[in-house]
């Protein structure tokens, strides 16, 4: 029986495990790795510090070169994925909940998500665009609204 000093150190073998699972999805396994908050705060606070060191003053002394860290990267290491499908499936999360629930459920893939995706950032753009640029009416599409913009009101905008 093995033991654990930290109970941090349980969840991570328990999240290993599960993740190198042949049976699972690669949107299973990022949805694994992306429900883990610690691992993903660690990566986080590892990048923040490496934020802001100056390259170009370690490159001709005998300090080491500070590497590029990318959290998505990392990540996408971890859930042995490429980086593009993390990015797809981490920017699903961020928009719809109930997109991100159907790509983990395998309904939907993560390429097609992040066209869903898109439609919506679309219309988000168009809406931009007309308040700053175009001195018209602008009319919004309520079939590429997502679920939580549908519940709101839409009417044209006036852009003066």
């Amino acid at each position: 029986m093995l033991r654990f000093t930290i109970k941090t150190e349980s969840i991570e073998i328990v999240r290993d495990t599960a993740i190198e699972r042949r049976n699972l999805s690669k949107a299973q396994r990022v949805d694994i790795v992306l429900r883990s908050d610690d691992l993903i705060g660690k990566i986080r606070n590892q990048a923040k510090e490496n934020q802001g060191t100056r390259n170009d003053l370690t490159s001709r002394s005998l300090d080491p070169k500070v590497k590029q860290y990318s959290t998505r990267k990392k990540l996408a290491d971890i859930a042995g994925i490429s980086e593009s499908t993390m990015k797809r499936v981490m920017r699903a999360k961020k928009e719809d909940e109930e997109l991100y629930k159907k790509v983990v459920s395998g309904e939907v893939s993560p390429k097609k998500s992040q066209k869903i995706c898109g439609q919506h950032l679309q219309v988000r753009t168009i809406k931009v665009a007309c308040k700053q640029k175009f001195r018209r009416h602008c009319f919004l599409r309520r079939d590429l609204l997502s679920p939580s913009e549908k519940a709101i009101e839409i009417r044209p905008v006036s852009c003066l």
